[in-house]
């Protein structure tokens, strides 16, 4: 994927990409943004879409591979922690499992190692021009700023990662909870779709944020809106 926001460079990785995939005989189905500038949500939900039609079209069944490796999970952890994401939500993913699906085979590695990687084998990569300046986003501005200053707490990136392994798997504990009291719940909703409000205010309130994520997500996909519809954890308090 081509964004064309760094000139020369954009053009740079996309040719890295087709000579690698020709040195492998893979093939290499590359697409260029062709609006005008916009924002990272615009670029990611462009690459979403592109990556379901090209796997629609090799049949419906195809995965999706991406990049991402552990150094992004901490940015991306920050990055909701900041937004005042839900702790179940905190430190993992989507779990999707109907194809075609985004898997991340590199998730538990951290940068470091995948480079030490590519170099033992005299292989080559691209760096996206854009990351080394923090006032391109909010996750530079995680990864160049606030993450070494978390991993600088928690004596080192290692430390930093167990950490979040270990939060990973108490949210995980949660969720399944969560999930199965949402599950009893909603199991209660009306012909209609509405669920009696007492059922709602009788919730945790944890259960009561995934009630309304997936109500909220069921609307906008009647309306015809796929993406994900989040409903952050603060602020939010059942009616009276």
């Amino acid at each position: 994927f081509d964004h064309a926001q760094c000139g020369e460079a954009s053009r740079a990785d996309a040719a890295f990409v087709e000579a690698l995939a020709a040195r492998y005989g893979l093939d290499c189905d590359a697409r260029v943004w062709k609006n005008e500038a916009s924002s990272q949500a615009a670029f990611r939900d462009w690459r979403r879409r592109e990556s379901v039609a090209i796997a629609t079209a090799r049949g419906g069944r195809a995965h999706v591979a991406l990049g991402h490796h552990a150094d992004d999970e901490t940015e991306l952890f920050l990055l909701r922690l900041a937004r005042g994401a839900r702790l179940t939500k905190l430190v993992s993913g989507a779990n999707e499992t109907a194809p075609p699906c985004f898997v991340r085979p590199l998730l538990r590695e951290p940068k470091n190692v995948l480079i030490e990687y590519l170099e033992a084998r005299g292989e080559g990569w691209r760096e996206d021009a854009s990351n080394s300046d923090a006032s391109y986003g909010l996750r530079n501005a995680a990864r160049l700023e606030a993450a070494p200053a978390l991993a600088s707490l928690c004596g080192g990136d290692a430390r930093l990662r167990a950490r979040l392994d270990a939060l990973r798997g108490q949210a995980e504990s949660l969720g399944e909870w969560v999930a199965a009291e949402a599950d009893a719940r909603l199991s209660r909703q009306r012909a209609s779709g509405e669920l009696p409000l007492e059922i709602y205010r009788a919730a945790p309130e944890p259960v009561r944020h995934e009630v309304l994520q997936r109500l909220a997500l069921a609307a906008a996909r009647a309306a015809g809106h796929a993406d994900a519809y989040a409903v952050p954890f603060a602020g939010a308090r059942a009616p009276r």
